[in-house]
């Protein structure tokens, strides 16, 4: 293999996906997905699990989606209330990366976390 050339098992060609659970936490949400889209090593997407907000999460994502570059940026919302565990596992079903990272929607990632 060239040594330009990424070895098959390494970060470059790995999928990551971070799940954000979320209930009524609009404007945080928000805040800890632009922090995941400034990340140094970009996840291939983010899957924001809206555990039945009725403050606009989920719209609010939908607004930021366009801007997400590279990155897939997704809602998956409850049909009721689940709480954080239960959405994380709704989350982790609706992934498609190799590995998948989880972060509170309260949260704001530092550009090198992921």
């Amino acid at each position: 293999m060239a040594d330009d050339q990424p070895h098959p098992g390494s970060s470059a060609r790995l999928r990551v996906s971070v799940v954000v659970p979320s209930c009524d936490r609009r404007v945080q949400v928000v805040a800890c997905v632009e922090s995941l889209l400034r990340q140094s090593f970009a996840p291939a997407e983010i899957v924001v699990v809206d555990d039945h907000s009725r403050d606009g999460t989920a719209e609010a994502i939908l607004a930021i989606a366009p801007s997400a570059g590279g990155t897939s940026l997704r809602v998956v919302r409850n049909g009721r209330n689940l709480g954080a565990n239960a959405s994380r596992n709704v989350g982790v079903a609706a992934s498609s990366g190799a590995l998948v990272a989880f972060l509170d929607s309260d949260c704001e990632a530092s550009p090198t976390w992921l």
